[in-house]
This record gives C-alpha cells, structure tokens and sequence, in this order.
C-alpha cells in the first residue's frame, strides 16, 4: 500500500523523493532481495513509491554485491582456536522455482574472549540430509 495525502504532498520520512545516495538505495534493494523478492518486484516497489525508475537489471547488478559479500565470507580467515561450537538447523521459507521451507544449518563459534562467529552455513531440503 502506498501511502498518500489527498494533497498529494506525500513526502516519506525514511527515504526522501530524488534525494537519495546511492548507497542507501543499495541498502534500501538488498532487504527485499534477501527476503526472496523478484527483480521485477523490487522494480516495481522503488518506482511507486519513490518515482525512481530502477531496471530488474539495474537491481541485479547491485544484488550481484551480496553475492559478493558471501563469498567473501566463505573465504574469510577463521580464529586458531574457539572455546564452544554449537551445530544448530532452522527451517526458512526460500525461493527456487517455488517458495518452500528448507533447512538452513549453521556453525556458531565462541572465540576464547566470548564473542560468537558464524563459522558457517549450509542449506539443505531437511535436516537429515547435512552436509556441511
């Protein structure tokens, strides 16, 4: 739902009209990507509520980052030693062809100081099937 004075007059207090870094619009894209929207989606959200035209190509170049982002992450360097890791699986509705719920495995580390790393993540259809 858009929302709308009957003046027209509308100005959003979280992301003004025409006057936005691109950074922002960036972060303001990734969310409803991550959340499993489509390009066309995302598009069609930015440009009626903010009157930008943003093209499904335009969106995945800048979703492309968060690709980025997790290989990076993949590929990070791990601490020596951890005190605890924990092995822990949910379920999480993702988009393929269809949306259904699959099991998301995770790697939790606490460091010898306390601080918690995810050491790692795998997706799999449920959760007798792990492989990490």
């Amino acid at each position: 739902m858009i929302p709308r004075y009957r003046d027209c007059e509308f100005e959003s207090p979280v992301v003004p009209k025409k006057n936005v870094e691109i950074s922002k619009w960036n972060d303001f894209i990734v969310k409803p990507f991550q959340t499993g929207l489509m390009m066309e989606e995302i598009s069609t959200i930015v440009e009626s509520l903010y009157e930008m035209k943003y093209s499904p190509t335009t969106i995945s170049n800048i979703t492309d980052q968060v690709i980025a982002n997790i290989e990076a992450f993949k590929h990070r360097q791990l601490a020596q030693e951890y005190a605890v890791i924990y092995f822990d699986a949910t379920y999480i509705p993702l988009r393929r062809d269809t949306v259904s719920k699959e099991t998301s495995h995770i790697a939790l580390g606490i460091k010898l100081d306390g601080m918690k790393e995810i050491l790692g993540y795998v997706i799999n259809p449920n959760e007798a099937s792990f492989s990490m």
